[in-house]
């Protein structure tokens, strides 16, 4: 099967702008920015790369024009995503991408005006809740309320929120706005900048690399004009913004770097030392890691086909995110048996990819826990494919048609 992505000549003389453009504003000694820094540098590193992108309407070239955007068609999308993965550069942050997309097709014009810009350029950097697929596919487990008060909501609540290694200036709020509605219709979205008053947060480490962040809201004033779509909306804006495919196409480029080490740790580790039956299942091993990330790949480039001639998207983005989810505690067990203890260690004299293995090791199992988890995207897949869906719990879910 051939996995190669062809450009037309348009597309490739594009391709070959960013590509030198890239080679000569971040040379190989900046590359994976932030990776090994602390988090203030790190963070600031990837924002001035986010700002240097905006200015060239490259953050989000499909984006429109008048909002920071590029105004071209979602190939050029591909093309800039394509070249920073091959820089070992970051792509824009999926938080950003995927609550900039929601205010695109949700939001007022002054919020477009005023949000879009902030959020290509890194001057807002955006974290979503830890349970946000499951806020959507069930709207009735959000807890967080907002009541409206003249042209201001009163937030009480707490939630656990992920994202740009804790350091996010913006949260993106699912909240309870009339308890006494339909399941579907009772939630409405806020952006919440993390500056404002009754608004508190607390650093909480776990086993996966990502930190994450409580977020506590004591009768937090939020205007009105931040909040994204009319109330009542919220689990259709919600939806929009669930950001699968962002996390997903994360997750594969995570996926291939980590396919990549094993199958050079094996080569050079392996190789003519093992008996022949031995040596022939790890083949087997590594081969079926290279196949699971070349059919998400596969995935990939027929989303970004769909979207490029204009087709329907229904449930492929949930099914782009489930299978990646699901093939990341698959490649974690991989590495784990060929590489031994060596994939659980992060010092530099026996770490595998400067640490990168055992990071990976961590974060394979938060992805899969009730809330983010692959069951969700299983449900939201069968909302669309008008099929029964039933939540972990065991109830039957109340969305809306998505």
């Amino acid at each position: 099967m051939d996995f190669d992505e062809r450009l037309d000549a348009t597309l490739e003389a594009f391709r070959t702008d960013v590509r030198n453009w890239l080679a000569a504003s971040f040379p190989k000694t900046t590359q994976l920015l932030g990776a090994a820094l602390p988090v203030t540098e790190g963070t600031e590193q990837r924002r001035d790369l986010q700002s240097q992108l905006a200015d060239k309407g490259w953050s989000a070239p499909s984006w429109p024009a008048e909002y920071g955007g590029g105004g071209l068609t979602p190939d050029y999308d591909l093309v800039v995503q394509r070249e920073l993965e091959a820089h070992n550069l970051p792509t824009m942050h999926g938080a950003n991408r995927s609550s900039g997309s929601a205010i695109l097709a949700w939001g007022t014009l002054p919020q477009k005006q005023s949000f879009i810009p902030a959020l290509l350029q890194g001057a807002i950097v955006v974290s979503k809740p830890f349970y946000e697929a499951y806020s959507v596919a069930y709207p009735d487990g959000v807890r967080t309320k907002a009541v409206r008060d003249g042209d201001v909501y009163i937030l009480t609540g707490e939630e656990v929120f992920v994202g740009y290694r804790g350091s996010s200036t913006h949260f993106w709020t699912i909240a309870v706005t009339d308890d006494k509605a339909p399941p579907h219709k009772r939630l409405s979205v806020f952006l919440i900048s993390r500056e404002l008053q009754g608004v508190e947060t607390a650093r909480l480490e776990t086993i996966a690399s990502e930190p994450r962040i409580v977020v506590t809201m004591d009768q937090a004033q939020v205007p009105a004009e931040y909040r994204i779509g009319d109330e009542g909306d919220g689990a259709l804006v919600a939806h929009h913004a669930l950001g699968a495919e962002a996390e997903a196409e994360q997750t594969m480029k995570e996926h291939d770097t980590m396919v990549a080490a094993l199958i050079k740790y094996c080569g050079e580790k392996h190789v003519r030392k093992l008996p022949k039956e031995q040596y022939q299942r790890i083949q087997q091993m590594v081969a079926e890691a290279h196949i699971n990330g070349q059919i998400l790949r596969l995935i990939s480039t027929r989303n970004q086909w769909m979207r490029s001639n204009d087709q329907e998207m229904t449930f492929q983005p949930s099914q782009f995110a489930m299978l990646a989810r699901a093939m990341r505690p698959r490649l974690s067990d991989i590495m784990l048996e060929n590489m031994g203890p060596l994939a659980l260690v992060n010092d530099e004299r026996w770490s595998i990819s400067d640490g990168a293995a055992e990071a990976f090791q961590r974060s394979s199992l938060p992805g899969v826990t009730a809330g983010d988890s692959v069951g969700i995207y299983e449900n939201l897949i069968a909302h669309h494919l008008r099929l029964p869906a039933v939540d972990p719990a065991g109830r039957s879910s109340s969305s809306p048609d998505l």
